[in-house]
């Protein structure tokens, strides 16, 4: 059960590939769009090493199990072994590429996050501290440099918006949890119904984090969504993106630390493009990505530098 707005993801990595060409009316300022470039193919090498992706098993996509694969496409091995009605998404390669970490979840039942093996096995449960009840769900993990994790936690009790009528959760906030000792911490909290902080991700060097930040009808702007990046023990807090780009969409690092995402991830009305932004908050927008696929492939070919490659799609 997805318990809080966290944003869906269409996924990042390769499958940007495959992006529409149609971008936003009104892209902020400092952009460089596709227009100003003739697109062409580039081919992209990738590297020796392992993909893990999501696949479905039905057409309503209600079952689900990650997959690893070499990257020209043999090699494919199912890692995991969700129950009818559960799916296993959103794997990401531990530090040292022996254990993957990835979220199950069911339509009735809160999503949790587990570990396992690189080459599968028993999965093994991601236990966190959830006060208040009723709900506690963990979504979204993303390895630290260290080996801790970071995962998104929806707790308490669901309620509506009287103005959408959309389901908002009490308490959700980005957590770094030890896997192995099962030590907690709290690196940003939204609580009281005011929004949803999730799907985090770590820069290369383990000093920042970025999340989508949603607000809810109680805080301001109302019903819109950003990127914002905080340092990892908690401060320096700030937000990254506009929040008429609807920044979102499972924000990811490439190895120089730039942060690459798809504009209106929460917006099925508006067409996407894809951004790149820096995290030191100077510049909001560095790159408008848009329908380039030179820009892309670019972008991919930096984002595949190095031995392990988490791909949901």
């Amino acid at each position: 059960m997805n318990s809080t707005h966290l944003i869906p993801a269409l996924g990042l990595g390769i499958a940007i590939l495959a992006a529409g060409c149609d971008g936003s009316s009104d892209p902020p300022a400092r952009t460089t769009t596709s227009a100003q470039s003739p697109a062409r193919t580039t081919q992209v090498d990738l590297p020796a090493g392992r993909i893990a992706f999501r696949r479905y098993f039905d057409d309503a996509q209600t079952h689900g199990a990650v997959f690893t694969a070499d990257p020209d496409g043999t090699g494919e091995k199912q890692i995991t072994d969700p129950p009818a009605g559960h799916v296993d998404d959103h794997p990401d390669w531990s530090p040292d590429g022996k254990r993957i970490a990835f979220e199950r979840c069911s339509e009735n039942k809160p999503c949790s996050v587990f570990t396992v093996a690189a080459d599968g096995g028993r999965p093994h449960k991601v236990t966190a501290h959830c006060e208040p009840n009723p709900i506690c769900d963990l979504a979204s993990p993303a390895w630290m440099p260290d080996g801790r994790l970071l995962v998104t936690l929806a707790q308490g009790r669901e309620r509506p918006s009287p103005t959408t009528g959309e389901t908002w959760i009490q308490h959700s906030s980005v957590e770094l949890i030890d896997p192995d000792t099962g030590t907690q911490r709290t690196i940003v909290e939204r609580s009281d119904w005011t929004g949803d902080a999730g799907t985090p991700a770590v820069s290369p060097d383990g000093r920042t984090i970025v999340y989508n930040r949603w607000n809810s009808w109680r805080s301001k702007p109302a019903d819109r969504l950003a990127i914002y990046a905080v340092d990892r023990d908690g401060s320096n807090h700030r937000r990254l993106t506009p929040w008429k780009l609807g920044a979102g969409d499972h924000p990811g690092f490439s190895p120089d630390g730039t942060i690459l995402f798809r504009s209106y991830a929460n917006d099925e009305t508006r067409e996407s493009d894809y951004w790149t932004v820096r995290p030191n908050g100077r510049a909001q927008i560095g790159e408008r990505l848009g329908c380039s696929q030179m820009h892309v492939s670019r972008m991919l070919r930096r984002a595949v530098d190095r031995r392990k490659l988490s791909i949901a799609a």
